[in-house]
């Protein structure tokens, strides 16, 4: 079982939590046991430095011919909370590709890669 948690729930808690409510009573006399094999809380990202957001704004302008939009989702991926505790003054701009066209999390999923391909340019 695999569950992702926001990004300021404490993952030891949670892990916690479910294991209580999973083997606490479960139905038809079952017997469950829940082991915890790890647990890692999400990132939540901090307000981006003048400078850093100085240059996003002016390579989504060269690309875009407008300024970004922030939106945020995804916030309960570890990794990136594990790469900000390493590199706690970085500045971290996490994006997928969701253009026109792309169509993520399904059978079909796909990314139009003339967006992607913008979207890298500006990262870069």
């Amino acid at each position: 079982m695999s569950i992702r948690l926001p990004p300021t729930l404490d993952a030891k808690f949670a892990a916690e939590r479910v294991k209580d409510v999973l083997e606490k009573d479960p139905p038809y006399g079952a017997h469950v046991e829940f082991n915890v094999l790890s647990s890692n809380g999400g990132w939540a990202m901090e307000d981006y430095c003048a400078e850093f957001d100085k240059v996003v704004n002016q390579a989504a302008r060269d690309v875009f011919g407008k300024d970004p939009m922030h939106l945020s989702m995804g916030g309960s991926i570890p990794l990136v909370g594990m790469m900000n505790s390493k590199f706690p003054k970085a500045q971290f701009m996490v994006t997928g590709v969701l253009g026109p066209g792309s169509n993520a999390h399904c059978p079909n999923e796909m990314v139009d890669l003339g967006f992607l391909e913008k979207v890298m340019y500006v990262l870069v």
